[in-house]
């Protein structure tokens, strides 16, 4: 009787002994069901199998390198005006007036030349026949001031206000001093729509007074009259026409956006694209507007360049692409796809 209690009870321990062991190498082997358990890696990661849901990997900070953050495109422009009284002179019949800008004029660009950065010279018609009146070349090696801005590397633009004289006029005086023209529209009126030239220039134009046909290729400078509700946005697009301006149709001729605020304005795009507002594969461009007139106040070139050259300290990731209107556009073309952009600007 005790044999046979000893035998039952032997057969016992021996059942739940195997029973614990097979229990054991099933859940501690790595032969589960597909997907249930990760694999461990060499390293220690695990590793995901296909049906389970794909690793998803982290987002690149926007600041984690420079090529996270979007460029800007600086360009430095300056008007003249055509004679209006008390307030632009009339350089045609004021030889004395014509010298005092010149003289400021040229120490202007070559200080520009110095900090490295590009420029868009706009005259009207009025200051360049001037040039072809009195200029003798002084202090640009015999050269007129309009070629010697030309052969410092800066692009020469036509600005036209169209009262008496029209771009092709404008395009053709400054042929006549020995520069080859720009295709860059400096400025005009878009806004309202019933006083647009967006469609205007769609089509050559043949000067008033000169025997002279001019065909736009850039788009400048978009205003209003007077400048009372002009549109501050920055990037590049096509407008379709005078009823809209903000639509991109690329059968159009392109648009570049100025943003607002000069320096200022400057400093708010750099500050958007370290934050990451800014899209690092779309175009974002922005003017520093100058009139020839404030050339003559006090200091105003020395405070240009500690303007510049602070912006360029701002810049520790290079960031500030100082360029011209047409080399804006050729950037458009060849590295952003002719992609349009538009950033308007918000005061908020």
């Amino acid at each position: 009787m005790r044999s046979r209690t000893f035998n039952v009870t032997l057969l016992i321990t021996i059942i739940l002994i195997a029973f614990f062991f097979i229990n054991s190498c099933s859940s501690g082997s790595g032969s589960g069901s597909a997907g249930t358990e990760p694999t461990v890696s060499p390293t220690g990661s695990p590793t995901v199998t296909p049906t389970t849901s794909p690793t998803i990997s982290p987002t690149p900070s926007p600041t984690s390198s420079p090529g996270q953050f979007a460029k800007i495109y600086v360009y430095i422009h300056m008007h003249n005006e055509e004679p209006l009284e008390g307030i632009y002179p009339d350089f045609v019949n004021n030889e004395e007036e014509f010298k005092k800008h010149r003289a400021v004029l040229l120490p202007f660009v070559n200080m520009l030349k110095e900090e490295n950065v590009m420029f868009n010279y706009q005259s009207d018609w009025n200051f360049l026949q001037a040039i072809a009146a009195f200029d003798s070349g002084e202090g640009t090696g015999g050269k007129n001031i309009l070629k010697y801005i030309k052969d410092l590397g800066f692009e020469v633009d036509p600005h036209a206000h169209e009262t008496s004289y029209n771009y092709a006029d404008v395009a053709y005086l400054i042929n006549q001093l020995g520069v080859p023209t720009s295709n860059t529209v400096g400025g005009f009126i878009a806004i309202p729509p019933e006083d647009s030239k967006i469609e205007y220039f769609q089509d050559p134009i043949t000067g008033w007074n000169y025997d002279y046909t001019w065909q736009a290729e850039i788009l400048w400078g978009a205003g209003s009259y007077h400048h009372t509700n002009d549109p501050f946005v920055s990037g590049v697009w096509c407008p379709k026409d005078n009823d809209n301006f903000y639509e991109h149709d690329p059968t159009k001729l392109p648009h570049i956006g100025g943003y607002n605020l000069g320096h200022k304005g400057v400093e708010l795009l750099l500050e958007k694209s370290l934050s990451g507002e800014l899209d690092p594969e779309k175009i974002y461009t922005i003017d520093i507007p100058l009139g020839q007139m404030n050339l003559l106040g006090g200091g105003f070139i020395e405070d240009q360049r500690r303007q510049i050259k602070n912006l360029k300290e701002m810049d520790t990731n290079g960031l500030l692409q100082w360029v011209g209107m047409k080399q804006v556009i050729e950037i458009w073309q060849q590295e952003y796809g002719s992609q349009p952009n538009l950033l308007l600007y918000t005061d908020e």
